[in-house]
């Protein structure tokens, strides 16, 4: 269909069956016989074709080539047949660059001889809607049996893609194509349809409701701006996706840019991410292909464009410009398919440098450069920008990614014990047994009434990253420590999906050493009503002896979020040291003591949210909380400061997120620290001792010593370290 070895070995078997091989002609030869055959074909004011002549032998073999031809090729086809509009001109389609990177890909996967499916996160006005329309003309032309879908976020949009198509079909020789039998086009569901040899093309545009490709099996797909889908969840995942069967002539192309700012454009993020993640091991259906805006440098910036705005002669790129250029380079370099096409070495050309700059600082000044960058990406990064500012800098998320712990560092329990429903255990297959597994952490818990509670922290067998789903988990990096106050951030949801329910254990720092996070454990499913007893055990597991005084610190979300029957449960089996709500702020003092005129627990309301994030914000930035979740760094990375229709702004994840994590971790941080002066644990991390040289600078996650010579010495921030390291400076 595609690669040049896969029509060769069709022509070949096709020479052995008709005993004869087809051959290319020019472009030159095939407009001189349509030429030619213009008086032979003629056709009405109706549409109705008469041929006035019968046909020569040589016409014949022309003809029958052609077809053949087209049948075995695609890319004949449209090198020779395919006409498309552009600049108020209808001309022969030719590739640009943009579309033979995309080629060369469809060509890679049916060398391999499987299904060609590709999520296209691209550029603007790329041209991938024209070569896709063009894939789809011919397969509906020359393949037996097929079924085309084609549609759009719109009607108006679909119309325009059904437009291309009908262009095509109009400019085909009428000798080539099989007869038409139906034409509705007139209609947001068009269908167009060619009986003779059971193919048609459907229309059906993203804002339709229910399921797309039912009543079919399409066997074509192309659908464009697939961000802006009124319901992507229902159309594609349970509708279209489901009618789809694996094949070497299955051939889908998703394509939209990266709009953020449509309700729907969480599905096409989380897809791209998913498939970029997971297609090269093996664990993803669509290959993942991003095309910058570079790609085309025809369009962009295009000799039109250069006349009007020429470059000037002391054009030097600013700091802006120059970034986007070594992203985009880097992208290039790092990407196969675009370095063997474009170069291993391909650096931006000046022009286009000029073009980038040009139209990125009229939209600064417009304040809207956020669409310029989503729609001229040189990365994916860039491409799915979203609309708000992310509350994190790019910067802090990277010191923040260092502390991560890997998934292979990470040991993973399940929890057994007293209370837990056996549904809730895990299976059989996936315990951890043997002398290389992580020990089982037993625990015990008294209740007011002095029953013993027994619980026991399973290990679970290691995981591949790609595949590793964390809820349901506990996730545990450190077991508890001497000497350490710890306390749990519960951030209760309904637990039938959706909002999450999140428990965050965090070892208190003091001083100059940061909050650590130590464990933690997230639920979709587990209801409110048997939450009390993950907290409960969670609580023995770091309180002394595994006993219940002093357990560590709770801090719950109240009334809002599904806490008050957790805490009633919690309040139950024993657990008496909670959050109070409001100390130091809503009342006199700051002594915390609650009594039976305080309120337990956290109610967010308009203030108190704020509050919460900009003191953990506070604690991120300044590398007094260290993240050890691959899960809560990410939710970090995504949140946003969002602008909402009163005009105040609010902090919140992106659409279709979640920041559950992050509210259980920032509670667990708050409620040891409410009362810091936090200037006095900075001045503790930063001292200079006297009558020394060497200068000691207790930094975010560890510290550095210069010594003098400008020679460094740093290690992770540990108790013994800091002792040794003021006993060097003391020397």
């Amino acid at each position: 269909m595609f690669a040049p070895e896969i029509i060769e070995e069709k022509l070949e078997r096709f020479r052995a069956e008709m005993g004869w091989k087809p051959v290319e002609h020019s472009i030159e030869e095939v407009d001189a016989f349509q030429k030619r055959m213009e008086k032979v074909f003629e056709i009405d004011p109706k549409g109705v074709i008469f041929q006035t002549r019968g046909l020569s032998k040589s016409e014949e073999r022309f003809i029958a080539n052609e077809r053949a031809m087209c049948m075995a090729s695609c890319y004949y086809f449209l090198t020779r047949y395919y006409w498309i509009k552009s600049k108020n001109k209808i001309h022969r389609f030719s590739f640009r660059q943009g579309q033979w990177i995309l080629w060369q890909m469809l060509c890679e996967l049916d060398r391999k001889g499987v299904s060609k499916m590709l999520q296209i996160l691209k550029a603007r006005q790329l041209g991938i809607s024209t070569i896709a329309e063009g894939i789809a003309t011919w397969e509906s032309q020359f393949i037996p049996g097929v079924a085309a879908q084609i549609g759009s976020a719109d009607g108006q949009k679909t119309q325009i893609m059904l437009g291309m198509m009908t262009l095509a079909l109009d400019q085909l020789p009428s000798w080539l194509p099989p007869t038409q039998t139906r034409s509705k086009v007139a209609s947001d569901r068009a269908l167009l349809e060619f009986s003779r040899i059971g193919s048609l093309i459907m229309v059906q545009p993203g804002s339709m409701r229910g399921g797309m490709g039912q009543g079919a099996t399409p066997t074509f797909v192309h659908l464009s701006e697939v961000s802006q889908f009124t319901d992507p969840v229902s159309q594609l995942d349970e509708g279209l996706f489901k009618a789809l069967h694996e094949g070497p002539e299955l051939v889908v192309l998703l394509e939209s840019t990266g709009d953020a700012s449509h309700r729907s454009a969480w599905w096409w993020k989380e897809q791209w991410i998913a498939n970029r993640d997971g297609y090269w091991a093996g664990r993803a259906k669509f290959l993942p292909v991003f095309l910058p805006w570079h790609t085309t440098p025809e369009l962009y910036p295009g000799d039109a464009w250069l006349k009007k705005f020429p470059m000037p002669e002391s054009f030097h790129p600013n700091d802006d410009t120059e970034a986007h250029v070594r992203r985009a380079e880097a992208y290039v370099r790092s990407t196969p398919m675009l370095s063997k096409i474009m170069g291993a070495e391909w650096s931006m050309p000046m022009t286009q440098k000029w073009f980038w700059e040009f139209n990125h600082e009229d939209h600064k000044r417009r304040r809207v450069e956020k669409s310029w960058y989503r729609q001229m990406p040189s990365d994916d990064y860039e491409a799915l920008l979203g609309e708000n500012d992310k509350v994190y800098g790019q910067e802090t998320i990277e010191v923040v990614n260092r502390t991560v712990e890997k998934l292979e560092n990470t040991p993973v329990y399940a929890l057994v014990g007293d209370d837990i429903p056996s549904r809730r255990e895990p299976e059989e297959g996936k315990v951890w047994y043997g002398a290389d597994a992580p020990p089982r952490l037993k625990t015990r818990w008294i209740t007011r009434k002095e029953t013993k509670l027994d619980w026991m922290f399973v290990p679970l067998l290691p995981e591949p990253e790609a595949s590793f789903d964390p809820l349901e988990k506990f996730l545990i990096w450190k077991e508890r420590e001497d000497g350490f106050d710890y306390s749990i951030g519960c951030d209760t949801g309904t637990g039938v999906g959706g909002d999450r329910t999140v428990l965050e254990v965090t070892r208190h720092g003091t001083d100059a050493e940061p909050d650590v996070q130590v464990a933690e454990f997230a639920s979709d499913s587990i209801p409110t009503a048997e939450i009390y007893v993950y907290m409960a055990a969670l609580a023995s597991l770091y309180s002394p002896c595994g006993m219940q005084r002093p357990h560590p610190k709770m801090w719950i979300e109240m009334k809002r979020k599904f806490g008050d029957l957790p805490y009633h449960m919690a309040r139950q089996v024993g657990l008496r040291r909670w959050h109070e709500w409001g100390q130091g702020f809503d009342r006199k003092t700051f002594d915390e003591k609650v009594s039976k005129h305080g309120r337990i627990g956290w109610y967010t309301n308009e203030w108190s949210r704020p509050l919460l994030l900009s003191a953990f914000q506070y604690a991120i930035d300044g590398g007094w909380y260290q993240v050890k979740s691959k899960w809560l760094a990410a939710e970090l990375g995504a949140l946003e400061q969002k602008t909402m229709a009163s005009g105040k702004t609010r902090v919140d994840h992106e659409s279709g997120g979640h920041d559950d994590r992050v509210f259980g971790a920032a509670g667990s941080y708050w409620t040891l620290h409410q009362a810091d002066c936090m200037v006095e644990r900075a001045k503790i991390r930063y001292e200079s001792p006297k009558e020394s040289e060497i200068l000691i600078d207790f930094g975010q996650s560890g510290h550095i010593i210069e010594l003098p010579g400008g020679k460094l010495w740093d290690s992770m921030y540990k108790t013994s370290e800091r002792v040794m390291a003021r006993q060097i400076a003391n020397r």
